[in-house]
Formats: structure tokens, sequence, C-alpha cells
């Protein structure tokens, strides 16, 4: 996936993210990646996270943007992997168990980085 690709990826496969992300562009100028998953995706995935739901789709997407160049995994680092470990703890035991090998490695080296 490429850094371009990443909106309209994440629209066509999770679709459930398309009426807030709607919502948001209202306001916002642009779709740049790390607003929209700050804004949109980020909170979605915890809700899916507390309510147990969605998580394949959400999990087979975040392994493809860990498999995807350096700026796609960026945005996975700095806009939902450091947002659950900083601020969702409590949710990270169970996310873990959803995260696929190449997330899951980020997730753990990032996790080192914060000293946890």
């Amino acid at each position: 996936m490429l850094y371009t690709e990443i909106i309209p990826k994440l629209l066509s496969e999770i679709p459930q993210v398309r009426s807030k992300y709607c919502e948001e562009m209202e306001w916002l100028e642009e779709d740049l990646p790390h607003v929209i998953f700050g804004l949109v995706v980020t909170p979605f995935i915890i809700e899916s996270l507390k309510n147990k739901l969605n998580l394949s789709l959400i999990f087979n997407f975040l392994e493809e943007m860990a498999t995807s160049n350096e700026q796609v995994q960026e945005v996975l680092l700095l806009s939902i992997l450091d947002s659950l470990i900083l601020e969702e703890r409590n949710l990270l035991d169970f996310a873990k168990t959803q995260m696929r090998e190449c997330t899951k490695i980020l997730y753990e080296n990032a996790e080192k980085s914060y000293g946890f």
C-alpha cells in the first residue's frame, strides 16, 4: 500500500468508518492520513476493541499497513500504535491477541522504545 492509497483503501476495506470520515471532512480541508487516523480510525479501533467488533477487518488492514513502505508504517506507529501504548494500556493485552505478525513486531518495538 502506498501512502497516497491509505485513505481510499481504508474506506474500501473498513466501510464502517465512512460516516465518521465524512463528518470530519465537513470541516477539514484535506484528508491527511495522520489526521484522519487520529480523529477517525484510532477511536474506531478503541471502540471496536472494547466491543469486540470488526476486529478481523481492522487487524488485517493494520497488517497491510505494517508490511507497506516506511511512510505507511509511520502512520500506523504514530497514529494508532502509539495511542494504544500511551493512552489505552487497559486494552493492550486483548489488542495484542488480535495483531498479526508484522503489526505485533512494530508494536513491540514501539513499546520498548517507551520503556514498557
